[in-house]
Formats: C-alpha cells, sequence, structure tokens
C-alpha cells in the first residue's frame, strides 16, 4: 500500500537503519565457545562468556577479518588504529553488566552503499546511495525467554529463563547515515537496502544472514519534517524488526502515524517501537527523550587494534565479485534489457539460470525453462528457490518447447482440457437425448473394459460421471514431480 497522497506532500522522511549481523566464525568474539546455533540451551558457555571473576578475554582474529571485509565492500576507509569500548548497562541476558563494543573509535567508517528501487506505480528505476556512517564490532547478548502469556514478550509472562549460548558471538553493527530525499519511496528503499545488504554479506560468505534465526537484525529509525522546513523531526526506532517485508511495512506505518500525530497538532515522542507482524503495527517501547549515559570507556583487559596495510590489502584482493558488479555483467554477457533481468532477479532465479547457462541453455531458454516450471504464487517460488532442480535438468526442459498440442487422453483421442462436471453432464444429457453430438454422427466413447486404469486416471474417470473431483493428481506415497 503506497503512502497517502497528503502525507507525500505535506512531510517529507528521513530514515535511517542500524543492521546487526552475527558472523559466521567458528568461535565467540573473546573464547573459544562454539557458535552452533539451535543447541540446547546454556551449553557453549565458558567463564568469559559468563563474564566470571578473574576470566580475561582474547579477541578473534577470523571476527576482525571479517569486519574488515565488510568494511571494504562498502567502501569504508579502515582504521589504521582503533580498540574496544566497556559500555556499561544493566540487561538479565548481559551477564557482566557490561558489553564490549566500539565507540568513538569504530574499525570502519565513511562509506556507501548503492541500491535500486522501482518507483510504486511503475516508472524508470531510480539508484539511491545510502551513506554508512559506520562498521563496528562488538559482542552479542544472551537470549531471554518469556513463559506464559500471549505476546512471547516479559509483559503478562508468568517467568523468565535466559539462554547464554548467544552471548559473547561476535556481531557486527552497520549504521546508515540518514537517507533523506526519498520521499514516497522511503519505505521501498529501507527494504532495498537490507536486501542489498543481505546478498553482499552472503556473497562475502561472513553471515549467514537467516532473519528468522536472529543472525541479522534490523532496527529502523524514522523521522517526518514539514516540507521545505529545512530541519528533521523526532525519531522513532523500531526494534529487531526481522524480515524484509517487515522493514518495509514498519516504515510505512510509522509514517502514516506520525503524520496522524502532527495532523492532529501533537508531539511526536522519542521513543523505541515494537513491531506486530500480525497486524502491521508498531506499539511504544520505552522512552528515549533523555540520553541514556552508558559510561565508555576503553575496555582495560584487550589490546588496541591495529589492522597493517598489507593485511588489509590482502583482505581487498580476496573480496569475491560484489552482488552488484555480478549483476550487470550478467546482464550484459546474457544481453537482457533491465526488465527482463528485474524479471529474472524478482523471481530469485539468478543463481539458476546462471547455473543452466553454464550448463548449455541459452540465456533465454534457460529463463523460459526456468519460468515455465516455477509456479507464480509466492509460496512455490519459495519452494522453487530452496529446492531448484539440477542444471541439468533446466537445460533439458528449456530445449523442450515446443507448439502447444493437444493433451492426449490415457485411453486414446485428444482433448485440449479436462472436461468440469457441467461439462460431462451437458455431453451426456445431449448424447441421451438426440443433442448436438449424435446430429453429427458422434457416439459416446465406448466403456473402458480392459485392465484396471491407474488410480489417477480412475480417479478422473470417476470425476467425470459424479461430478466429485478426485482427491489428489496421484496416489497416496506417489513421487511427485518437481514442477508438479
Amino acid at each position: 500500500m503506497p503512502v497517502a497522497t497528503e502525507v507525500r506532500t505535506k512531510y517529507e522522511a528521513v530514515i535511517g537503519l542500524e543492521v546487526h549481523v552475527q558472523l559466521l566464525t567458528q568461535s565467540k568474539l573473546f573464547c573459544s565457545c562454539s557458535t552452533r546455533f539451535g543447541d540446547p540451551p546454556n551449553t557453549h558457555v565458558c567463564p568469559v562468556c559468563l563474564g566470571l571473576p578473574g576470566a580475561l578475554p582474547v579477541a578473534s582474529r577470523a571476527a576482525i577479518e571479517y569486519t574488515i571485509r565488510i568494511g571494504l565492500a562498502l567502501n569504508c576507509t579502515i582504521a589504521d588504529w582503533c580498540r574496544f569500548a566497556r559500555k556499561n548497562y544493566f540487561y538479565p541476558d548481559m551477564p557482566k553488566n557490561f558489553q564490549i563494543s566500539q565507540y568513538d573509535e569504530p574499525l570502519c567508517t565513511d562509506g556507501w552503499l548503492d541500491v535500486t528501487v522501482e518507483p510504486e506505480g511503475g516508472g524508470e528505476p531510480r539508484q539511491v546511495r545510502v551513506g554508512i556512517e559506520r562498521v563496528h564490532l562488538e559482542e552479542d547478548t544472551g537470549k531471554s525467554l518469556h513463559i506464559g502469556g500471549a505476546t512471547g514478550r516479559i509483559h503478562g509472562a508468568d517467568y523468565s529463563l535466559v539462554d547464554y549460548n548467544r552471548a559473547g558471538i561476535p556481531l557486527v553493527e552497520i549504521v546508515t547515515k540518514p537517507v533523506d530525499g526519498t520521499g514516497a519511496l522511503a519505505p521501498v528503499v529501507a527494504r532495498a537496502y537490507v536486501t542489498e545488504l543481505r546478498d553482499l554479506l552472503r556473497a562475502l560468505a561472513v553471515s549467514d544472514v537467516r532473519m528468522e534465526e536472529g543472525s541479522l537484525r534490523c532496527d529502523v529509525n524514522t523521522s517526518l519534517s514539514a516540507t521545505g522546513s529545512g530541519r528533521w523531526g523526532t525519531r522513532t526506532e523500531t526494534k529487531n524488526v526481522n524480515s524484509l517485508r517487515s522493514v518495509e511495512r514498519a516504515v510505512r506505518f510509522e509514517i502514516e502515524r506520525q503524520a496522524a500525530v502532527l495532523d492532529e497538532g501533537g508531539r511526536v515522542v522519542q521513543e523505541t517501537r515494537h513491531f506486530h507482524e500480525d497486524t502491521g503495527a508498531t506499539t511504544a517501547g520505552r522512552s528515549k527523550e533523555e540520553a541514556q549515559d552508558y559510561r565508555y570507556f576503553p575496555e582495560p583487559d584487550l589490546v588496541p587494534v591495529a589492522p597493517s596495510r598489507e593485511w588489509v590489502e590482502q583482505i581487498r584482493a580476496s573480496l569475491p565479485e560484489l552482488p552488484a558488479a555480478r549483476r550487470a555483467r550478467l546482464k550484459a554477457e546474457w544481453g537482457l534489457s533491465d526488465h527482463e533481468f528485474s524479471m529474472i532477479q524478482n523471481a530469485g532465479a539468478v543463481d539458476l539460470v546462471a547455473a543452466t547457462v553454464t550448463a548449455g541453455a541459452g540465456p533465454a531458454e534457460a529463463d523460459e525453462g526456468g519460468h515455465r516450471n516455477r509456479p507464480g504464487h509466492p509460496h512455490h517460488r519459495q519452494q522453487a528457490q530452496e529446492h531448484p532442480p539440477p542444471p541439468e535438468q533446466m537445460r533439458h526442459l528449456s530445449g523442450q518447447r515446443r507448439p502447444c498440442q493437444p493433451r492426449r487422453h490415457p485411453r486414446g483421442g485428444q482433448h485440449r482440457h479436462h472436461p468440469g462436471p457441467q461439462r460431462a453432464a451437458a455431453a451426456r444429457h445431449g448424447a441421451e437425448h438426440g443433442g448436438p453430438r449424435r446430429r453429427a454422427g458422434l457416439t459416446p466413447a465406448p466403456r473402458h473394459t480392459g485392465p484396471p486404469l491407474p488410480a489417477r486416471y480412475a480417479a478422473r474417470r470417476a470425476h467425470t460421471t459424479s461430478g466429485v473431483p478426485p482427491a489428489a493428481a496421484g496416489a497416496p506415497g506417489e513421487p511427485r514431480a518437481w514442477n508438479g
């Protein structure tokens, strides 16, 4: 649903996004505990990640390297010298009562990422450059489990449990600069940015970016100001949005909500907000009217990080082809227009078509074969992306396109489609009462007297005579082809 026209003309939206990414390292940031997801609670803990007295952290070289890879891919400047800091605040799932993070000396600064968006209602695609303020490395917290109640949140819960398996996992926070000037496209730009960032992180192999498992989480900042005022409004921060669609919905809802508050003469409160997947709405969290003092100071148990220029250049040389460059190359090699390539990309079929072309098919044939065997429903499209046919099969299928022909009936003869109950009943009535079929010299097909028909054909035959549709296209337990 597009942003209302009145809102677009009266107000200008400014957005900012903070994306938290769990790194795909084998061990935690400051200890050797495993980062494996889904294991029983509190089985990957030690004195270091539990914050026990006397335990000393040691920074992971792999985590620092992955952070530098991300910074280089986002066109950031890599610091010659930086250090960790303690961020002091209390939360039950943070065992030390402080978080080791980076404050005024982050590892990567001042970058950018270009995204392409298509205006709602059509029009030429527009490229938006999203500035990157900083990319810094920190440790993740544990996870609170609120038992009882209807929402899964602490309010209304009977009791809470804490799982410290996640505490200490390396977490990169990517913070954008304020993104203004996008007008009604602000929600679409937010989604396009997180989508492009997710694809880039996956190409770098630094994270599995599974939003449903929490390895990529997004905080969305939104503010409105009167058009032409030259100043920014009060922002809200919608926390831990965990799907691409929800990022767009959260921005859209906040724009509409804040506009309604301002239209009524009210004041937008600076606060955190929670997004609800079922309704698409946000509700108030905690106030941020007063800046919280985290009492940052340099981490005394860790030495500064000073990556050498040689190491940074080695990492730069090892970067893979990034998604934007790959798309541009494939589009040129395949000779496709922007619209044609966009259709393949929106269907999630770029990798499949590329593999099919590598297997020997032409780009057009690979695209046709992929679309012919991929149902248009989003659920089926997701299944096709998760379980695609092998490229060799796709090449074989794409080479078999031929003019449409009537489908052959299993008992002989041809028909263009399977007759429904009403058509079958009309045909029987005409044959019995001298209707057009008999007058034209046509007689009903002889009844089957040979060996028993396969179950699926018997079901279809019962359908034509009784009007009751078959229960399924195949017998229970019968293997189903990928393309149904």
